[in-house]
């Protein structure tokens, strides 16, 4: 009896133990949400015999970041939706004699995706994606000529597919359905950066005909496959790497006139365009951060190499 007591007693605790893991790790439905606001300052000075002899200029930048992600899940269905926006600027003396402030930093991205559980791993799903910017960029080699602003260029991806998800911080998605549309909602960026690259296109957009600027709104629409691989974790205590690579092989340009296929500008590439976006972040406290960003983008209709971005910042971070 003494033993039987004993089994059943044991039983009980084992099943609650179990139950109380599960309940941990079993998400509940409804929504989940978190908002980060972050501000980031950074700043170097010289005198006059450093620059001279080592070279350097004077300078102070300034960074602002809002993370908002908001999560739905009911049964074995989750919508998910990610808004990040990032904007910094650095005032210095770039040229001796003349101080100016100047875009460091500048991205507007949105996702926002519904998955639905085929097994364990494995799941189905659709979404869209946007990412574009807020500000004049502007080239300084050329007397300060604007070559992007917001929605110049902006790309919206829209696709469905299967996503493979063998941990809570890691996912691999393949889109084998999956449209882009490049906009180039800008006369004036339009005209620059097809005039600077010598052909009618600009991001691959066509936005002119003999010479002048299309009016209307200016767009090409891809069709292709994309691939993402998203992984977002702390690597130890206080210190959370966020990585995501996205890959769009294009297949066919479903807008382009039949003048514009003819044109020399209008060479659809076969190769698959890649982007990496990272950032290690390491949290000192509760609200002072240290973070490390890295953009890393190769788009065959700007440039046949990789163009490459990277920050470091000290800054406060407040979450909601």
């Amino acid at each position: 009896m003494k033993k039987l007591v004993l089994t059943l007693t044991m039983a009980v605790i084992s099943a609650l133990t179990f139950a109380q893991d599960a309940a941990k790790e079993a998400p509940k439905d409804g929504w989940k949400k978190s908002t980060q606001f972050g501000i980031n300052l950074a700043g170097a000075n010289f005198n006059e015999d450093w620059k001279t002899k080592q070279g350097g200029f004077n300078n102070a930048s300034i960074g602002f970041l809002i993370n908002a992600k908001a999560d739905m899940l009911k049964g074995k269905g989750l919508w998910s939706n990610d808004l990040q926006f990032q904007y910094g600027m650095v005032r210095g003396e770039f040229t001796k004699g003349s101080t100016e402030t100047r875009k460091a930093l500048d991205r507007l991205f949105f996702d926002s995706k519904y998955a639905r559980k085929i097994s364990d791993k494995l799941n189905w799903f659709g979404g869209v994606n946007l990412l574009t910017q807020f500000a004049q960029g502007l080239d300084y080699s050329k007397n300060k000529q604007v070559i992007s602003s917001i929605f110049a260029p902006a790309v919206l991806t829209e696709g469905l597919g299967i996503e493979y998800k063998p941990v809570p911080y890691f996912v691999l998605q393949f889109g084998g359905a999956t449209m882009r549309q490049t906009f180039v909602n800008s006369d004036l960026v339009a005209k620059n950066v097809a005039e600077n690259n010598k052909t009618n296109g600009a991001f691959g957009v066509n936005v002119l005909d003999n010479g002048k600027v299309l009016t209307g709104l200016k767009y090409s629409n891809d069709i292709g496959v994309n691939i993402i691989a998203a992984f977002d974790k702390d690597i130890v205590k206080n210190v959370n790497l966020k990585v995501r690579y996205a890959g769009f092989k294009v297949i066919t340009q479903t807008n382009a006139s039949a003048a514009y296929r003819e044109s020399d500008a209008y060479k659809i590439h076969k190769k698959l365009d890649n982007r990496v976006d990272g950032i290690v972040t390491a949290k000192i406290n509760k609200y002072l951060n240290v973070n490390g960003t890295l953009i890393l983008i190769q788009d065959k209709d700007i440039i046949a190499g990789w163009q490459r971005s990277t920050g470091f910042n000290v800054g406060l971070l407040y979450t909601l």
